[in-house]
């Protein structure tokens, strides 16, 4: 299989595992937005803030054993936290993107922030998974 259709096959998985950072990222979002936090800050900040952590959390674990599990050495849990800690920087790097693409929509759109989020999530998932192909999870050398 040439490097073309690896990519393929893994950008799908990636796609298909994203997913379920996706409904734990809006879920949380929902919560925070809707329950608790009330205010601009509250809601177009702060709850983000802490979707995209759970969000990140849940990634990585599929990511590592799920996505890029060829990648991972033969004992996954000596790599896990410094892998974690890593790949915790990419994404946040990506959430910054993210979250600047979010309030622009908000800003001249004055869509709901779960729709601000969702187009963001799309412009930013491809740069998350570049990160992680090309730093994160890389090819080790041979």
């Amino acid at each position: 299989m040439n490097k073309f259709w690896r990519t393929a096959i893994r950008l799908g998985k990636y796609a298909s595992s994203s997913l379920i950072g996706t409904a734990v990222d809006m879920l949380v979002l929902w919560l925070c937005s809707d329950f608790w936090l009330h205010d601009y800050v509250g809601e177009y900040i702060i709850s983000p803030c802490i979707s995209f952590e759970a969000a990140v959390i849940t990634n990585y674990l599929v990511a590592h054993f799920f996505v890029w599990r060829d990648r991972v050495s033969a004992s996954p849990f000596v790599s896990v936290l410094p892998r974690f800690l890593r790949y915790n920087v990419s994404c946040i790097f990506a959430f910054v993107v993210r979250l600047g693409i979010s309030l622009l929509f908000q800003h001249w759109f004055q869509w709901d922030v779960v729709l601000c989020n969702l187009v963001a999530m799309l412009f930013s998932g491809l740069l998350n998974f570049t990160l992680q192909d090309c730093i994160i999870f890389r090819k080790p050398s041979v």
